[in-house]
């Protein structure tokens, strides 16, 4: 901006002197521009023609460096654990060829911090650069500048010029030194990677060799799958190629004591020959396959000759082998044969000879290991197809079982997949009578009907026949040939319908016989173990479904049993409450006349004891009212008689009503309604029974304090809480107070009365009108009772 603002100012200007100056100094930065430019494509071109090279390069841009920048001399250091080391340096000014990477260091803190480093004057900097202003003083350096060398965010060096003059570098030279680091580092980068090229052609080229030898194997592999016998021949055929082809390649298997030539490959048909007629040998010392095989290790016999316990000395020096290598085959540490190799020449074989034979034993290895894996999957397959046609049967009876309790479906399922498993002609369930200690036809499968009548008529004693014996002696039984048994009718049956062979499995439950599963099959001949023991699951199956369905009608018939009682029960006490109210009542009614005198006149003390008697027989017969509540309640007779009512007025009725008894006690007592409620719809008589009761807990638990009714509309629901200042309730009691027959404290209880029927009546006759009720408390601190109820009730108890 301040550029183009002073060239604004020259071009107003018309002093021609100005205007030459201008001008010869847009010409020297253009001149400079140029310089810095090709000095630039000079580097490029060095790095593009060098790229292997890296030293032509660093010091062609330390030279570069130093002309352009008009510098004393230039520098390039490489990072190298904690010192920086002098790669390239271009100028008469003698500098340190190592230097510490440290702050203390131009060099170091641009390499540290990664940012270029600019210093005026070296002598000034004394406690800045103690290192660099010692040298300073020694080399005549005043100025100082060093760009980082910055590979993917790392400082690996540092590029920088000195001059003998305190006077800083311009931008442009900073930028051009910046460009120079930058080029530096693809410079490096190149090296680095030409470097890593070469090792890596250098690993792939050895590779090559390896990847050739067993690609054929692998390929041969692949291709023969259940015969390892080609494998062998390409492995022996590799080996030899690795003596040059002079030399010979050798397999051989271990059956545990012997070895047996698998595979040779030699040129010399005489050798191979000779070699062929000693095998199968023993594996011992004797040879150096033998002791590859009982030492599993790698054996390696430098020279035939000088090897005293060798063996095979005329038949390899006759196919001209002086040294041999034998790798062991191993399967899980056992040796399983061996891979040999020999040549002409004497000597150790190398690393490299050793780990591609290596290879080859693992190779071989996979080949064995392949044909006997696939003589195993073979096997395996077959008894896996018989495995998941089982598991599927007996998933799809267990899901039967599961999900019917309808027994003649799941013993039905049962016999057909016993019959198709067992390869059966059909099949039979029968289920333990314990009265009568017989086995009933409960279920069957490709029956006749005759043959089914005829099982029906002779019922099978525990201990009889086929299926008598197998529930007794709880253990499955079978008859292979029907014709060499001795006579039954039963069997006579059968064998009149084609059945030849039976099979009998006990149905336990608990280790309790229940009845048995029977199949039968329409030729002789023994029944296998795996038959057996999938039948014996499906028996555990039908043993299951018998059972749960023996209790589902056992739970039937109880809970029949128990409706009809507590229907009883229920009706007993409404009609007993209804006779007890009928004398009471009658009782009431002599008191209140004798106390009014329409016999006579009563002394005052005999007044006294009619009033208590009138007082206890009220009490008596809230009572049985709350009891015949409870009663309708449980026999579904307890009806709501619907009407428009008064929330307003119902609440001051409770009031008037419960009032004298809160000002005996000294409590406060107070009503909280809101005005212009709607009118409600719903039982006016059972709602007002519902506040009296709340009401009337309230004030006889509450010692001191108050007692409120407060009343509003919220959401289509009118809502009344009763609350009082009284002991509080439990946190776990709040819920179970609502029961029937609880209450808080027994202590209580006999303190206060009551009969803890009163809430569970309240929560019926709320939850009726399609309301709920519920409870806050602290104990100490007092209760509230809250009733949330619709203002147009629609119950279900309603009477029409």
């Amino acid at each position: 901006m301040q550029s183009t603002e002073r060239g604004a100012d020259i071009l107003a200007s018309t002093d021609p002197a100005i205007l030459a100056s201008e001008y010869a100094r847009v010409v020297q930065e253009l001149a400079e521009s140029r310089q810095q430019q090709a000095a630039t494509a000079e580097i490029v071109d060095i790095i593009s023609r060098s790229p292997t090279n890296l030293q032509p390069v660093l010091t062609a841009m330390a030279e570069s460096a130093a002309r352009v920048c008009q510098a004393s001399d230039a520098s390039i250091f490489r990072a190298d654990g904690d010192r920086l080391l002098l790669v390239a340096h271009h100028g008469p000014t003698p500098i340190q060829p190592t230097l510490p990477l440290s702050r203390e260091t131009i060099n170091g803190r641009a390499v540290l911090e990664g940012r270029a480093v600019h210093i005026t004057d070296l002598l000034a900097e004394v406690d800045e650069f103690p290192v660099d202003s010692a040298h300073s003083r020694d080399e005549g350096v005043h100025a100082y500048l060093s760009v980082p060398l910055i590979r993917a965010g790392d400082s690996i060096g540092a590029i920088s010029l000195r001059r003998t003059e305190p006077q800083l570098f311009t931008e442009r030279q900073v930028v051009l030194l910046e460009t120079f680091a930058g080029q530096a580092v693809v410079a490096m980068e190149n090296m680095r990677l030409f470097e890593e090229v070469q090792a890596r052609t250098r690993q792939l080229s050895e590779a090559l060799e390896q990847q050739t030898a067993t690609s054929e194997i692998l390929r041969a592999i692949n291709r023969s799958r259940i015969d390892a016998q080609p494998v062998f021949d390409i492995i022996a055929a590799s080996s030899l190629r690795l003596c040059g082809g002079s030399g010979y390649g050798q397999v051989a298997l271990y059956d545990g004591e012997w070895l047996h030539l698998a595979a040779f490959a030699n040129a010399n048909p005489e050798g191979v020959d000779a070699l062929r007629r000693r095998f199968p040998v023993r594996a011992d010392h004797g040879s150096a396959m033998g002791r590859a095989v009982q030492t599993r290790a790698v054996v390696q016999i430098s020279d035939l000759l000088k090897d005293s316990a060798y063996a095979f000395k005329s038949e390899l020096l006759t196919l001209g082998v002086r040294s041999v290598l034998v790798v062991p085959m191993l399967r899980n540490g056992a040796p399983i044969g061996a891979i040999a190799v020999g040549r002409p020449e004497h000597g150790l074989f190398s690393d490299k000879q050793i780990e591609l034979v290596t290879t080859f034993a693992d190779q071989a290895l996979i080949a064995i290991e392949n044909v006997r894996l696939f003589e195993e999957v073979q096997a395996r397959t077959r008894d896996l197809s018989r495995s998941v046609v089982e598991l599927r049967a007996l998933s799809d009876v267990s899901q039967t079982v599961n999900a019917s309790l309808n027994l003649q479906t799941v013993l039905d399922t049962v016999l057909a997949h016993a019959s198709e498993m067992s390869d059966s002609g059909g099949g039979a369930i029968y289920v333990l009578d314990q009265a009568r200690s017989e086995l009933a036809l409960e279920a069957s499968r490709n029956m006749s009907k005759e043959l089914i009548a005829a099982v029906r008529a002779h019922p099978i004693p525990l201990g009889g026949a086929l299926v008598g014996q197998c529930a007794k002696r709880r253990v499955a039984m079978q008859i292979e040939d029907l014709t060499k048994v001795p006579g039954h009718p039963l069997f006579e049956m059968h064998l009149r319908s084609g059945v030849m062979a039976l099979l009998a499995v006990p149905l336990l439950y608990q280790n309790e016989v229940i009845g048995a599963l029977v199949v039968r099959r329409m030729r002789a001949g023994p029944f296998s173990s795996s038959t057996v023991n999938l039948l014996q699951s499906f028996a555990s199956h039908s043993a299951i479904a018998i059972q749960h369905a023996r209790l589902f009608h056992e739970i039937e018939e109880k809970s029949r049993q128990i409706e009809i009682a507590s229907q009883h029960k229920s009706q007993f006490v409404a009609n007993m409450s209804h006779e007890l109210r009928t004398p009471l009542a009658a009782m009431l009614g002599y008191a209140e006349l004798l106390r009014d005198g329409m016999f006579g006149e009563l002394p005052e003390k005999s007044i006294r004891i009619i009033e208590r008697v009138q007082a206890n027989g009220k009490h008596l017969l809230g009572l049985i009212n709350t009891v015949l509540d409870i009663a309708k309640i449980e026999s579904g007779q307890f009806k709501l008689n619907l009407g428009e009512y008064s929330l307003s007025s119902m609440i001051e009725t409770v009031r008037v009503a419960s009032e004298s008894l809160a000002s005996t006690k000294k409590l406060s007592f107070r009503t909280d309604v809101i005005k212009g409620l709607p009118a409600g719809l719903g039982d006016e008589a059972r709602l007002t029974q519902v506040l009296l009761n709340l009401v009337g807990n309230a004030i006889k638990f509450t010692d001191a304090g108050e007692i409120c009714i407060s009343a509003g509309a919220r959401n289509g629901n009118f809502v009344v809480s009763v609350s009082d200042t009284g002991p509080g309730i439990p946190d776990e009691e709040c819920e179970r107070i609502f029961d029937k027959f609880h209450q808080v404290d027994s202590t209580s209880t006999r303190t206060k009365g009551g009969t803890g029927l009163g809430l569970a009546i309240a929560r019926e006759i709320v939850e009726m009108h399609g309301g709920h009720i519920s409870v806050e408390s602290i104990v100490g601190r007092g209760s509230i009772f809250r009733i949330e109820l619709p203002v147009c009730a629609q119950a279900s108890g309603a009477a029409a």
